[in-house]
């Protein structure tokens, strides 16, 4: 195979580059956000539930539906329930928050009408898009409402809110592009040819750290390590100095990075969750074509 003389690296290590940031993109990581997303999901539904539960029996006992703090010096939730809404047990009143608190990457706020006898909890996505779709709220008729955000649609059998488009896949072909570009319009064709369905078992093993044979929230919190394992394999693989490598180096750390601070906020606090490498069968050779 040539080696490009001016960028100082060979096709086929392009062609590595392109496959791996396919299968990343394209094949493993959506599976992954729709398991996270659906137990967090439920999770939040959970909390918000426990909430209302929670000013029905407060209301029956004070006649009147009652603040954070009451629902949790009363003994109507626990304490992380209370954080969720903006308590510390461990500080006084006064630094309660009136904005709420945060758990599992969304924002919760109860609100209480003025003669306390409504009350609505709010769910909202702390990171719009990435660590949630939806608005979740729930008030005294027991009836939760979902509010999809812009460029999410309800899936009316899941009652999930699902983006409009996959924006991890998204950053995938533009990095794809961006390489075929440096490759004289080769780079495409080329990783369509290697980016087999075997090319696609072995890289999502290399993702899956533990071997357990499933990807888990940690596996992926820790993406950056993949682009080392890449950066290894060339240099193990190609003898001597490349002086153009750090050209490839910048976009496919580019896109690692821009992946990361994607995944960051959906990942940080969300429930643990494991897929299934043998779930995850996807045309990744399809998928780059999207580049041309």
């Amino acid at each position: 195979m040539r080696e490009h003389a001016e960028r100082g690296f060979t096709l086929i290590e392009l062609v590595g580059v392109i496959a791996i940031i396919g299968i990343v993109g394209g094949a493993a990581i959506p599976p992954f956000m729709e398991n996270a997303r659906a137990a967090q999901t439920a999770e939040v539904t959970t909390t918000i539930k426990k909430v209302y539960l929670a000013e029905l029996d407060c209301h029956s006992a004070a006649q009147r539906f009652c603040s954070a703090r009451e629902l949790y010096e009363g003994g109507y939730i626990d304490a992380r329930v209370a954080a969720a809404l903006g308590i510390d047990a461990l500080l006084p009143a006064e630094y309660d928050s009136s904005a709420g608190g945060r758990d599992r990457g969304y924002l919760f706020v109860l609100e209480l009408s003025p003669d306390r006898l409504e009350f609505i909890i709010n769910a909202d996505p702390a990171a719009p898009r990435r660590s949630g779709d939806q608005r979740m709220s729930l008030d005294q008729t027991g009836q939760i409402r979902i509010t999809c955000l812009p460029g999410s649609k309800l899936n009316v059998q899941t009652q999930r809110c699902e983006p409009n488009d996959n924006f991890l896949a998204s950053r995938a072909l533009r990095a794809i592009r961006r390489l075929n570009n440096l490759s004289e319009g080769k780079g495409v064709a080329l990783a369509q040819q290697v980016a087999t369905r075997e090319a696609v078992a072995n890289a999502l093993r290399a993702i899956d750290a533990n071997g357990d044979g499933a990807l888990s929230t940690s596996e992926f919190d820790n993406l950056a390590a993949l682009g080392r394992k890449l950066r290894d394999a060339r240099t193990a693989s190609i003898p001597g100095p490349a002086p153009g490598r750090d050209v490839l180096d910048e976009i496919l750390s580019d896109y690692l990075d821009t992946v990361r601070a994607d995944l960051a906020p959906g990942i940080a606090e969300a429930p643990a969750v494991f897929v299934p490498i043998a779930t995850i069968d996807a045309d990744v050779a399809a998928f780059i074509g999207l580049a041309k």
